[in-house]
């Protein structure tokens, strides 16, 4: 970032794991200023602290202050205990357009995650997922190899592992793991469009042992499962060619990452330990300045959309075809709109059953019925009218983008 440019000025609301890091970098670059942290937990990690002891602590309740305050330029965004409130505050920040840095994920609902998608879509605003390890490097490397086809020093690829190493058996932090490295996975291979979960084991303890299993339009089968550390950290990523396989080490514990290709050890390269916090601040200030980010919201969409298949997977014991639909209010609406006409339409019928019956039984004002039907019909057909009519308006409404020619 140039010298010349202004410090971006930063505000914390709540604390976790991947904020607490990205305070450490931000404390220690004068790119930033930190501004305080809203919705302090009780205990705080050293960087978080740091934070508090020099930009002050404020309370939970007076978070609204940071829609409008202009001594700040953006949020940082923890996950919370409350993800209701969480989401309330998401969307008051996408409403009035205050730049937000969010851990991802930040919630477990996809439906959350698309509903602030379509207002920052409305909106304009800023809203940048804290996924830096995509732009690592050594994960570009893989995604190149993968795009070479049978070019590559490898052949064809055919098949991605990823091995997470954790000694974790909750089913949120698995999802929250999940939700960070498909979108690693994602990044190398394409989207993942099927999704089949399996378990050794039951009730709670069938997160322990989770093995995942996706393919998509690139033809290249993905699994992704929890390994027991014995040492190890951070996560292995290997390819499997129809020349090859080649293997990526990425240990969290600050050492050096490894990619090694099969039979050919001088082809090794060594990279450096990924700096998350880093990347996530550079795609934010990037984003100020107008560049979208990549990562962008709709990749947190679709990483949150497939950790919620796997419940669903193994609940029903079968693969989960995803459809990644078009979230809009547009849609929205006309979803609605399906749903109230056919049940006009099956109301209807069950009225003309009982006007019958009423007749029969002579009772007074049953004529009537005719003309409330057509004037919810009426009503019915008004509302989507104007809902076209204004569609149509936003639609001519869009600059035109210049051609390429």
């Amino acid at each position: 970032m140039p010298s010349s440019d202004p410090p971006i000025r930063l505000a914390f609301l709540g604390a976790d794991e991947n904020t607490a890091a990205l305070a450490g970098h931000a404390l220690a670059e004068g790119a930033f200023e930190l501004r305080g942290l809203w919705d302090a937990p009780r205990s705080l990690d050293p960087p978080l602290a740091a934070v508090a002891d020099r930009m002050g602590v404020y309370p939970g309740s007076a978070w609204e202050t940071l829609l409008d305050d202009d001594r700040i330029d953006a949020v940082v965004v923890a996950r919370g205990p409350d993800e209701d409130l969480r989401a309330e505050q998401l969307r008051k920040f996408a409403q009035t357009g205050r730049p937000v840095l969010v851990s991802h994920p930040v919630v477990t609902s996809m439906l959350i995650y698309y509903e602030l998608d379509m207002i920052r879509a409305e909106t304009g605003a800023v809203m940048v997922p804290l996924l830096g390890m995509r732009s690592h490097p050594a994960v570009r490397t893989l995604a190149e190899i993968v795009s070479q086809g049978d070019s590559s020093p490898v052949g064809r690829i055919e098949q991605l592992s990823f091995e997470r190493f954790a000694a974790a058996d909750d089913k949120a932090q698995v999802q929250r793991l999940f939700a960070r490295d498909v979108d690693l996975v994602r990044s190398i291979a394409g989207d993942m469009t099927r999704l089949g979960a399996m378990s050794a084991g039951g009730g709670a303890s069938q997160y322990a042992n989770l093995g995942v299993q996706m393919t998509g339009p690139a033809d290249i089968a993905a699994r992704w499962a929890i390994v027991p550390p014995h040492g190890a950290s951070g996560a292995r990523i290997s390819l499997s060619g129809t020349g090859g396989r080649v293997l990526l080490d990425a240990p969290d514990d600050g050492s050096p990452w490894t990619l090694e290709f099969a039979g050919d050890p001088d082809a090794g390269r060594e990279y450096p330990p990924v700096d998350e916090p880093a990347e996530a601040l550079r795609l934010l200030a990037e984003a100020g300045r107008g560049e979208p980010p990549k990562p962008d919201w709709v990749d947190a969409c679709r990483s949150v959309e497939l950790a919620e298949t796997i419940e669903r997977s193994l609940n029903k014991n079968r693969t989960i075809e995803l459809y990644y639909e078009d979230y809009t209010e547009d849609a929205t609406f006309k979803g609605t709109m399906t749903s109230i006409g056919c049940g006009l339409l099956v109301f209807t019928l069950v009225l003309l059953a009982l006007v019958g019956i009423a007749e029969q039984m002579r009772i007074p004002f049953v004529g009537a019925w005719k003309y409330v039907m057509v004037a919810v019909f009426g009503v019915f057909l008004l509302v989507q009218l104007v809902m076209f009519t204004s569609g149509k308006r936003r639609e001519e409404s869009r600059p035109v983008e210049p051609s390429a020619d």
